[in-house]
């Protein structure tokens, strides 16, 4: 009887602990366009064979990008959170709804425009031979897991 209830106990210790970090993670996602694991400098440079020079400015341009994603984050989050706020005010109209879009979409703008500088920052960095390898590795992240990825005969 004890072992069924510790049982019981840890199953529903382990769901709460789950439901809670979904509900967390989905109450406030990153902004899109946030670095992955395998965008770090560290990465990069081992696959590109930087230099020691092209590796420093490159961690120091990481560490920028890094700090800028942050605040776009925890901007895009805030204002998410407003939003949801105004989304459920009495008689909303279709252009309210419609600016809340927009000011959605004017967050999110932050941390795109902030990866495409970045990635055009770090290809300025690299040497031809470089370039080339990156703009192999990077491509497909820019254009997605759609279907046909970076062969896709729709986006040309």
């Amino acid at each position: 009887m004890k072992r069924q209830l510790l049982t019981i106990l840890l199953s529903a210790l382990t769901a709460g602990a789950t439901a809670f970090a979904v509900t967390h993670w989905g109450a406030c996602p990153a902004a899109a366009g946030a670095a992955d694991a395998g965008t770090t400098a560290a990465r990069i440079a081992r696959k590109l064979d930087l230099s020691t020079e092209q590796t420093r400015q490159l961690a120091e341009m990481e560490s920028a990008y890094q700090a800028q994603l942050d605040t776009c984050s925890l901007n895009h989050c805030c204002t998410r959170r407003e939003i949801a706020t105004e989304l459920f005010a009495p008689a909303l109209s279709t252009n309210q709804l419609d600016d809340l879009a927009e000011t959605l979409c004017h967050s999110q703008r932050a941390a795109e425009l902030a990866t495409l500088a970045h990635i055009r920052r770090v290809y300025d960095l690299l040497t031809p031979a470089q370039q080339d390898q990156y703009r192999e590795w990077v491509f497909p992240c820019i254009c997605g897991d759609h279907e046909g990825g970076a062969a896709c005969s729709r986006c040309r």
